[in-house]
């Protein structure tokens, strides 16, 4: 017997054992293959369900939104609203969300903004789009007369902006919700680190000012 003969071949002897197993077991092996092949189709099929399911939902909040700038206000607003239900945590149900927020805002209709943020809440949209729907509902909460409700909406519209790139616009509404619950030191304090900011615009710097005045006057009077 020649030298080579007597090498062991670890893998070639692995995948004879398999081979005789497969051999012997004809019936197991091609059980498992069908399991293992159904498997991998259910996985493909339900993959192929859900990338469908998101282009038929872009497709149609796109057709919704043209709809709505196109001035088919009612037509749109019920096709969002099904948009919403029907492909709730996607994001072309987060873009008809937002729609059917500021639409509910612009009528005044502040009652169905609260009630459309709390059916179906924000986790969904990216920090821009975050940060102005706990606006938009600081907004609706002011109209209403509830000032800590609407404290709360801006302080966390400015938290959410903040990491991202930060706003003067949500810690002026803070401010002005400080004012009008008559919080006037709270509301200064807000303002002046508005002022801190090197990068304010002239504009909001303007404003501050003169939110400022108004709630130094206000605090000693």
């Amino acid at each position: 017997m020649k030298k080579e003969e007597l090498k062991y071949d670890p893998v070639h002897d692995k995948i004879s054992t398999i081979i005789d197993y497969i051999n012997n077991n004809k019936n197991f092996a091609i059980q498992g293959l069908i399991v293992i092949g159904l498997a991998v189709g259910g996985w493909g099929y339900y993959s192929g369900l859900e990338k469908n399911k998101i282009n038929i939902s872009k497709s149609q909040v796109g057709v919704a939104q043209n709809a709505y700038n196109g001035g088919e206000v009612d037509l749109s607003i019920s096709e969002l609203k099904s948009i919403v239900d029907e492909y709730s945590g996607t994001d072309a149900a987060n873009q008809a969300l937002v729609y059917l927020l500021k639409d509910a805002y612009q009528k005044n209709n502040d009652e169905a903004v609260l009630s459309l943020a709390d059916e179906h809440g924000s986790s969904g949209l990216d920090a821009v789009l975050n940060a102005g729907f706990y606006e938009t509902l600081g907004n609706a909460d002011m109209n209403m007369n509830d000032f800590n409700a609407a404290i709360n909406s801006f302080k966390k519209a400015d938290k959410i902006a903040s990491t991202e790139n930060g706003e003067s616009r949500f810690k002026i509404d803070l401010a002005i919700a400080l004012i009008a619950k008559n919080t006037f030191a709270d509301a200064v304090a807000a303002l002046k680190e508005i002022l801190d900011d090197e990068n304010i615009s002239y504009s909001d710097k303007n404003r501050v000012e003169e939110l400022l005045a108004l709630a130094n006057f206000s605090k000693d009077n």
